[in-house]
């Protein structure tokens, strides 16, 4: 969901007496991101103890989002993945000289199990704009920096706008709005060596040279090389994080297709196909099994026992069921909140 524009007002008597506490409340759009889980330290509810001592010069009226000059109003909004991504706030101002509001953005995947602070790029208004005049509103169109998420994330995820709070506390904030996303996937060159493969496929093998990370909600669809009536199965070299499925649970679906039409599927499992990439950071601590590991490298922090550990890349092959010989794509489709990679696809007997 992309916001439209919703105008929030914010009044003071004149009659406050010192010591009144001014409660201020606003609230979603709908479900807050992760649902019970979302969000959590950056409650939309706030208490301002001192209401004499608020900067009330603007107030916030909305945001929306933007990419290619057009306007993303599409509940999850589709961000593609080659275009800027903009942020248009509007603001109304109780001043002539209204100072630029700082704000924060935050990318929150699916239970919050991916987040990312994001930076803003503020481009400039046009030249000989008039300054705005007090009870008239104001806009100002930022780039928002995707380059933490794109790539590291995809799938469903919110985009959360914040607003430092006044007064000594600096961590106190509030969030003004929030936007409901969807990340495409972007395939990228394998992230395995083959220094390995022959010891897993036969001769004839073919790397499709493919990775993709995949979150909630994401799917891709990935070309095959070669037909697989050519070959009797397919080898996925796999891994994933931000999470855990207890043994056997789908982790995601492959669907063989041609033209675009699905011939036939099959799941990828936590514990058969694939598991976690730092199983041995808590190993007595696992719901899924460790399977066969094609490539193993050092993890950049240490066990839960305080050691050095090694983070797997596994692989696994799925016998290909009559039906599937005429696939010329596979979709994968995620079926779990944790963040699969898959480091490459290998066409085998």
């Amino acid at each position: 969901m992309v916001m439209f524009i919703t105008k929030r007002r914010l009044s003071l008597s004149c009659g406050l007496m010192a010591g009144l506490i001014l409660t201020v409340s606003s609230a979603w759009a709908s479900d807050p991101p992760g649902g019970e889980d979302g969000a959590q330290g950056h409650a939309l509810n706030h208490v301002l103890e001192e209401p004499e001592s608020q900067d009330f010069r603007n107030v916030f009226i909305g945001l929306a989002l933007f990419q290619a000059d057009e306007r993303l109003d599409d509940s999850p909004a589709l961000i593609d993945t080659g275009a800027p991504l903009f942020v248009e706030i509007q603001w109304e101002t109780n001043t002539s000289n209204p100072t630029e509001p700082a704000i924060e953005a935050r990318f929150l995947s699916h239970k919050n199990r991916y987040v990312r602070s994001l930076e803003f790029e503020v481009t400039p208004n046009a030249s000989g704009e008039p300054p705005p005049r007090p009870g008239s509103s104001f806009w100002r169109r930022r780039r928002l920096d995707l380059e933490p998420v794109l790539g590291q994330y995809s799938g469903l995820g919110y985009l959360v706008f914040y607003r430092s709070l006044p007064g000594p506390d600096i961590t106190r904030r509030e969030a003004l709005d929030y936007a409901s996303v969807y990340i495409e996937p972007v395939p990228r060159g394998r992230t395995v060596s083959t220094n390995e493969y022959g010891r897993f496929f036969p001769e004839n093998h073919v790397s499709l040279d493919t990775s993709v990370r995949l979150g909630h909600g994401a799917d891709v669809v990935l070309p095959l090389e070669e037909p697989l009536e050519a070959h009797g199965g397919l080898a996925v070299i796999s891994s994933f994080g931000y999470g855990s499925e207890p043994q056997g649970e789908a982790v995601a679906e492959l669907e063989f297709l041609r033209d675009g039409e699905p011939l036939h599927g099959e799941p990828l499992r936590a514990g058969v196909h694939t598991a976690r990439a730092d199983y041995d950071f808590n190993p007595d601590g696992q719901n899924h099994q460790k399977i066969p590991i094609i490539e193993s490298a050092e993890a950049d922090y240490l066990s839960r026992r305080g050691t050095p550990f090694m983070r797997h890349k596994y692989v696994t092959i799925l016998d290909l069921e009559s039906g599937t010989d005429e696939a010329d794509s596979i979709r994968i489709r995620s079926r779990s909140p944790v963040i699969l990679e898959i480091h490459d696809l290998v066409l085998t007997d």
